[in-house]
């Protein structure tokens, strides 16, 4: 890149529909000190931490451009539910549901920490957000 030019960056988007809710649901974690809270009026900087610090190898910065009104607009409505995953105290993901939709749920974004990886928490914590996009009850 000479002069700031911007490099493109192939991207690939995935859809993927759940009709029904899974039979099963993965156990937490044992021996580890994990909590997963739901977030009410979540401050605009600890969102904009949680993308960072999960999304940055993916590129995740359509959201980290966003004015604090534009920010605000999106993350604080009173159906949003954002959840953040802590790990031995410290936080170590999140995800982020739209359920605004009548008919469906969407997990918009859905990720954890690289400190977090590795450690046998992920299909737990996937689990714990399709168990959260279901018990907003999409058709």
């Amino acid at each position: 890149m000479e002069n700031g030019a911007l490099e493109d960056i192939e991207v690939t988007v995935t859809f993927l529909e759940m009709h029904v809710p899974p039979a099963y649901s993965p156990p937490v974690p044992y021996n580890r000190q994990i909590a997963l809270l739901k977030t009410k009026d979540i401050p605009l900087h600890f969102y904009r931490y949680l993308m960072d610090r999960v999304g940055r190898k993916w590129h995740w910065v359509n959201v980290l451009r966003l004015s604090n009104e534009e920010l605000s607009a999106g993350i604080h409505r009173e159906d949003r539910d954002i959840r953040v995953l802590y790990l031995d105290g410290s936080p170590a993901g999140f995800f982020d549901l739209k359920p605004h939709l009548p008919e469906e749920v969407e997990l918009a974004y859905f990720g954890m920490m690289e400190h977090a990886t590795g450690q046998g928490i992920g299909r737990w914590f996937l689990g714990a957000a399709i168990a959260a996009a279901w018990s907003h009850g999409p058709r």
